[in-house]
C-alpha cells in the first residue's frame, strides 16, 4: 500500500492527472488530463505497469478496463464512476477514491463520454485498450493538439506555470557554425521546459500554423509540457525567425507570423499558480492580460514582443512601449538591459529598475548576457553572477531558460535570491548546447549552489 500512498501523494501535490509508482519510486507522471494519458503510459512502459500503483483524477469503465489490461495492482482515483467501480470490484483490483459518481460525462456534459460508449461493448480488457488506441490515433490526425482533453468532469486543473506567446521556429546562424536545421523556440519552450525539467507541471497557451511539425509535439510531449491550450491555425504558418549572432550583437529578422491570441482564446477552466506572459511580436493585447489576471495570483512579463518594432523586411529593432495598465497587473518583470532601457527611456539601469517597480511590480528582473542578471525586491538590489560555462555554443533561449527556472523555484516559496541564482544555472546549460534542450535538475542545483555562495547585494 506505500506505493499506492505515495501515487496519489504526488498527484495531489504535483498537479498531475496520472501519476504511477512501483517498488517505492515514481515511474511515470504526466499533467495531461484525459484517459490519452493513461494509453500514453501503457505504451511508453508495457510490461513495466504489471504489479505498479495508479493514481489517477478520472476514472471510468474505459480507465478501469485499461488498469485490466495494463495488470496494475492498486489503483486510487480521486472521481470513479459506477461501471469503474464494478469493474475493479469483478476483477478483484484493489482500489479506493474520493469521489463517486453515476458516469463519466462527455465535454459537453451532455452525453455519455466517448470512451465509455466504445467500452460497453468491449467484453475483455484487450478489446476495450485496442479500440481507445484506435480512437486517439483517429482523434490525433484530426487534431495533434488536443489528444488528452476529449472528456471531462468540469473541473479545473491547476497548473504551476503557464506561459502565453508563439512557439517560434528559429533558424539560428552562428559565428563559424554551419546552420543547423531549424529549431524549436521562443519563450513558450524555453520557459516551459525549464520549468517542466525542474518538476513543474508546466503548460502552453499559443497559436501555430501548418509548418509546426510532428517532431516538435513529440518532443515537447516527451519533456511533460501540457499542449492542451495549443491551437493550430489551418492554413497558417508559425511564427518563425532567422537569428544571426555576430560576436556580443544578435541580429533577428521575422520571416512568418502566427495569428494573434485573443481573450477567446484563454479557457474559462484556466487555473495556474503562476502565469508568464512572454510576446514574442506584439501576439497579446491588454484584455488577454486583464483576462489573466483572473486566472492566476501571480503574473510574470517579459514584455520583449511588445518592445519591438518590425519594418517592411521583417528586420527587428527596440521601440519605445509603456502601458500602465498592464505593468500594474504585473508581479514579476523580466528582460534584458536594452529592453529595460527602451521602457523606461532611462541610461541608468538601477534608475530604469526603481522605475519599472514603481509602476507595480514587486519583483524585478534584469539579464546582463554573461555578466549576469541584477534583481530587485524588498527595495534592495542584488546582482547575480553568472556561472562560468565550459563552452558556449548558443545564446538562443538562455534568458528565457532563466525566467523559467526562476518560477519553478518561486513557485515553492524560495527566495528570490535563491530563484535567481537557479535561473543563472539553467540558462549556463541552455548556453552549452544548440537549440532547445532538457537538463537534469540536480546539475541545476549544484551550479545553483555555487552561484549563491558568490553572490553580492549592491548597496543602494
Amino acid at each position: 500500500m506505500e506505493d499506492l500512498w505515495l501515487a496519489k501523494k504526488t498527484l495531489r501535490e504535483k498537479g498531475f492527472s496520472l501519476t504511477i509508482v512501483k517498488a517505492g519510486r515514481v515511474i511515470l507522471s504526466i499533467g495531461e488530463p484525459g484517459i490519452g494519458a493513461l494509453v500514453k503510459a501503457i505504451d511508453d512502459l508495457g510490461q513495466e505497469l504489471n504489479g505498479a500503483s495508479i493514481a489517477d483524477m478520472i476514472v471510468g469503465k474505459a480507465g478501469a478496463m485499461l488498469c485490466l489490461y495494463a495488470k496494475v495492482k492498486r489503483v486510487w482515483a480521486e472521481t470513479i464512476s459506477e461501471s469503474g467501480i464494478q469493474t475493479f470490484q469483478k476483477a478483484g483490483i484493489e482500489f479506493a477514491f474520493g469521489l463517486s459518481v453515476p458516469r463519466i460525462l462527455n465535454r459537453n456534459r451532455n452525453d455519455l463520454c466517448p470512451f465509455e460508449k466504445m467500452t460497453i461493448q468491449s467484453g475483455t480488457p484487450d478489446e476495450a485498450y485496442k479500440r481507445i488506441r484506435e480512437f486517439l490515433q483517429t482523434k490525433r490526425k484530426k487534431n495533434r493538439y488536443n489528444v488528452f482533453n476529449l472528456c471531462d468532469l468540469n473541473h479545473r486543473i491547476m497548473f504551476d506555470l503557464v506561459t502565453i506567446g508563439h512557439f517560434t521556429i528559429d533558424h539560428v546562424i552562428l559565428p563559424n557554425r554551419i546552420i543547423s536545421k531549424p529549431s524549436l523556440g521562443g519563450p513558450a519552450t524555453y520557459v516551459s521546459i525549464a520549468a517542466s525539467n525542474l518538476g513543474k507541471n508546466a503548460s502552453v497557451i499559443s497559436k501555430v500554423g501548418d509548418d509546426f511539425c510532428d517532431r516538435f509535439i513529440s518532443w515537447l510531449n516527451s519533456n511533460r509540457v501540457d499542449l492542451s491550450g495549443l491551437k493550430h491555425i489551418e492554413g497558417a504558418l508559425t511564427t518563425r525567425f532567422i537569428l544571426r549572432y555576430q560576436e556580443e550583437k544578435r541580429i533577428i529578422q521575422l520571416k512568418n507570423l502566427a495569428p494573434p491570441i485573443h481573450s477567446d482564446d484563454i479557457p474559462n477552466s484556466l487555473t495556474s499558480k503562476i502565469i508568464h506572459i512572454a510576446p514574442v511580436a506584439d501576439e497579446i493585447n491588454k484584455e488577454v492580460i486583464q483576462k489573466l489576471r483572473r486566472r492566476s495570483v501571480f503574473l510574470s512579463l517579459d514584455p520583449q514582443g511588445f518592445l519591438r518594432r518590425i519594418d517592411a523586411d521583417g528586420k527587428v529593432n527596440l521601440k519605445s512601449w509603456t502601458d500602465p495598465i498592464v505593468l500594474k497587473n504585473i508581479n514579476l518583470y523580466k528582460s534584458s538591459i536594452n529592453e529595460i532601457r527602451a521602457l523606461t527611456s532611462m541610461n541608468n539601469l538601477h534608475s530604469a529598475i526603481e522605475r519599472v517597480y514603481e509602476w507595480g511590480p514587486e519583483i524585478v528582473i534584469v539579464t546582463k548576457g554573461r555578466k549576469g542578471s541584477i534583481l530587485f525586491y524588498d527595495d534592495s538590489f542584488y546582482e547575480v553572477p553568472s556561472c562560468n560555462t565550459e563552452v558556449l555554443l548558443d545564446p538562443t533561449g538562455a534568458g528565457d531558460s532563466y525566467i523559467g527556472a526562476f518560477l519553478a523555484e518561486y513557485i515553492e516559496k524560495k527566495d528570490p535570491l535563491w530563484c535567481a541564482c537557479v535561473g543563472s544555472a539553467a540558462a549556463s546549460v541552455v548556453l552549452e548546447r544548440i537549440g532547445s534542450r532538457a537538463f537534469e535538475k540536480k546539475e541545476v542545483h549544484r551550479r545553483a549552489t555555487e552561484i549563491f555562495e558568490t553572490y553580492a547585494r549592491v548597496p543602494r
